[in-house]
């Protein structure tokens, strides 16, 4: 802690005196941090869209990813049945979640 006050002290006897005119001027003008924010609200809001674009593909890759209920073989169907068939056992599974309780 010494030593942070003892900077603050060093920069007051050397630095100040040299910058008086800089440190005047921005008492005076002050400071406008409007590009700061705007570009970081930007920044925010890629990262947030880039996120929600990449959970997105995730969940369309597995939209046709089916498991059978039986077997557990993991198969694609593009077709538009409501129960396609396992390939593997050649069970009819329904598509989508198991909304049945147990």
């Amino acid at each position: 802690m010494n030593d942070v006050i003892g900077r603050v002290f060093d920069f007051e006897k050397r630095v100040f005196p040299s910058q008086n005119d800089l440190y005047a001027r921005l008492v005076a003008d002050g400071q406008s941090p409007k590009a700061l924010m705007i570009s970081c609200a930007l920044t925010g809001l890629f990262i947030f869209t880039s996120r929600l674009s990449r959970r997105g593909n995730a969940f369309r890759g597995l939209r046709h990813r089916i498991v059978c209920r039986l077997c557990l073989h993991a198969y694609e169907d593009h077709g538009s049945a409501r129960t396609p068939e396992c390939p593997q056992c050649g069970a009819l599974n329904e598509r989508g979640r198991d909304r049945r309780l147990g």
